[in-house]
Parts: structure tokens; C-alpha cells; sequence
């Protein structure tokens, strides 16, 4: 496997808060989609960054879509702001 190295730009930023929107088939509050999809998914391999569990990184930015299940999110603010 390659590996990429870049050294101008900004440094990537640890984020204290990322405010998504969501969208799917079915109708969940924010606390049901926390805790039914972002918390599950954010556990384990990709726990936050310096967890003892944590193998694997997300990098996130503005915009950005990907999808948990059959519920797709959008990225719509991170504090600090990032890319």
C-alpha cells in the first residue's frame, strides 16, 4: 500500500464538536440517531483520536456526505472550523 505525505497546508485539527444533518427512510429524533447510529459508529476501531481503542481515524470537513445504515449525513459545522 502507498502512503501520501504532505507537508504544506494546515495541520489536520481535532474537532471538540462536528454538527451533522441527517436524512432516511424513517423519522428519528437527535438523541434516537445518537444513540442508534453516530455513538455505535464512532465506538471501537474508530473511537476518538488517543482512545485506547482507537485504530482508525474519520477526517471530516464541511459538506462532506457519507452514510451510517440506510441514514446518509452531512457534515454542517466543526468546531474548531476545519477544511
Amino acid at each position: 500500500a502507498e502512503t501520501d505525505f504532505y507537508i504544506e497546508g494546515d495541520p489536520v485539527v481535532t474537532f471538540e464538536k462536528i454538527q451533522f444533518s441527517a436524512w432516511g427512510p424513517t423519522e428519528m429524533t437527535s438523541e434516537q440517531l445518537f444513540a442508534q447510529l453516530v455513538r455505535p459508529h464512532f465506538a471501537g476501531e474508530y473511537s476518538p483520536y488517543g482512545s485506547p481503542s482507537s485504530k482508525r481515524v474519520h477526517l471530516f470537513h464541511c459538506d462532506q456526505d457519507f452514510q451510517i445504515g440506510d441514514v446518509h449525513f452531512q457534515v454542517e459545522a466543526t468546531q474548531p472550523d476545519g477544511l
